[in-house]
């Protein structure tokens, strides 16, 4: 039931799965973001990869089928972020989003970087994002415990298209124009 002004309906909640939960609350210690960055380059991710299914999907289902531990090892792993000077849009004609750089410092995307992939890991999820991506290297902030900031580098998968008849707002569940949102409107 949609909320309508002035009803006394309870505002709806959103449950996540318990691996995506886990990753939007994991915060890092310095020493730990430390020991998985000597490992390998984080990923920023903003989309579907946000979730540690689809990222436990794309990595273990060649060999066996992804389970739930997989995803909960990955979501360890995962810590969010935020992207300065970027925004994200609606890819016309799909249920993924893409990102493009921003002339503006006000523009930000909050997503999750994945920390820890191996070299074959990583071309999985090459593999995945073929066709309309280019990895490129940005600067992304991280929150790390007890109560710091870090800016780590990352790669991200940024749009190869320029042309905006190619994008469309991204927009919430609700048909708001989010502008840009927070991770609540990445919803299972």
């Amino acid at each position: 039931m949609a909320d309508t002004p002035g009803s006394s309906a309870a505002p709806t909640t959103f449950v996540y799965t318990e691996s995506f939960q886990r990753a939007l609350d994991n915060r890092l210690t310095s020493s730990q973001l430390d020991a998985l960055l000597s490992s390998s380059k984080p990923i920023f991710v903003y989309g579907t990869l946000m979730l540690p299914t689809t990222v436990a999907r794309i990595l273990y289902d060649r060999e066996r089928n992804a389970t739930h531990r997989d995803a909960m090892v990955i979501a360890d792993k995962m810590t969010p972020a935020i992207l300065n000077s970027h925004q994200r849009l609606a890819v016309r004609w799909a249920a993924f989003p893409a990102i493009v750089p921003s002339t503006s410092s006000e523009h930000t995307v909050t997503g999750l970087v994945v920390l820890g992939l191996t070299p074959e890991q990583r071309g999985y999820i090459d593999w995945y994002e073929a066709g309309l991506y280019n990895l490129e290297n940005v600067k992304v902030e991280v929150n790390v415990k007890p109560d710091g900031k870090r800016i780590i580098d990352a790669d991200v998968y940024r749009s190869t298209q320029v042309s905006t008849s190619f994008f469309g707002s991204w927009q919430t569940d609700d048909g708001e124009d989010s502008g840009e949102e927070d991770l609540e409107d990445f919803r299972n």
